[in-house]
């Protein structure tokens, strides 16, 4: 009798990548119009898998992001300013493959101009995502017309950075989610939550999805307070996104 076990080992099948199925199409003397399609193909499956890298990287961004102290002193409190916020966070958005860019557009003239801040992230592998809020000049003070339009881009470039980026400083915890801006970041956060929970796969574990769930718990909680539409999107897309688990 044979006491030799013999192993059988099953070769790993994996499902063909648009790229792969271009390859093939190629050698078989596939026609122009075809083989075009099957670029579209590529492009859209690329498109889909960045976007699903840019989500794992602003998590894992959220999770190792540290505390930003409050180093200025405002008018009635202190709070983080733009460059010490850049400070702390800068090295983690590197390790995390991400950066950031802004745009800046104004209309009106003068005192009543508007300001429109953009913050665009984009992940190494070329996914972006934005956020953008306006304002008037700053007025306060004594400031010139020149030196309040620098203090208002500046103050809509540290928010809408926050608010893409779905983190606070230590200022802005205890009522970081009052007034327009507050709840622009809250809702700006609940659809990144939404996008996230909206990319999960089958190739993805409850773990994970729990712990995206986790991580926006006190958003969720204010949400669930004064934006009860926008929670009932979460929840609709965390249950969806445990359906495709299942």
């Amino acid at each position: 009798m044979n006491n030799i076990v013999k192993k059988e080992e099953t070769a790993l099948v994996q499902t063909p990548t648009p790229m792969d199925m271009i390859q093939m199409a190629v050698q078989q003397g596939t026609g122009p119009e075809q083989l075009g399609q099957l670029m579209d193909l590529q492009d859209r499956w690329e498109a889909k898998q960045a976007k699903r890298d840019f989500i794992i990287a602003l998590s894992q961004f959220r999770k190792e992001c540290p505390d930003i102290e409050k180093d200025k002193d405002g008018h009635n409190s202190k709070y983080a300013t733009l460059s010490h916020t850049l400070d702390t966070i800068s090295q983690t958005m590197e390790n995390c493959g991400l950066a950031h860019n802004w745009t800046t557009e104004t209309s009106g003239r003068q005192e009543t101009t508007e300001i429109k801040v953009t913050c665009i992230i984009t992940h190494i592998n070329g996914h972006s995502e934005s956020s953008s809020l306006s304002a008037g000049i700053d007025t306060s003070g004594s400031m010139s017309i020149i030196q309040g339009l620098g203090s208002t881009v500046s103050y809509l470039e540290r928010y809408t950075l926050y608010a893409v980026l779905g983190i606070t400083s230590k200022d802005m915890d205890k009522d970081g989610w009052q007034g327009p801006l507050g709840r622009h970041k809250l809702k700006e956060h609940i659809r990144g939550l939404c996008n996230e929970l909206g990319a999960i796969t089958e190739k993805d574990t409850m773990e994970y999805l729990n712990g995206l769930w986790k991580d926006s718990k006190k958003e969720l909680k204010q949400a669930q307070l004064d934006l009860p539409d926008f929670y009932q999107s979460a929840e609709d897309s965390k249950n969806n996104a445990k359906m495709r688990l299942e």
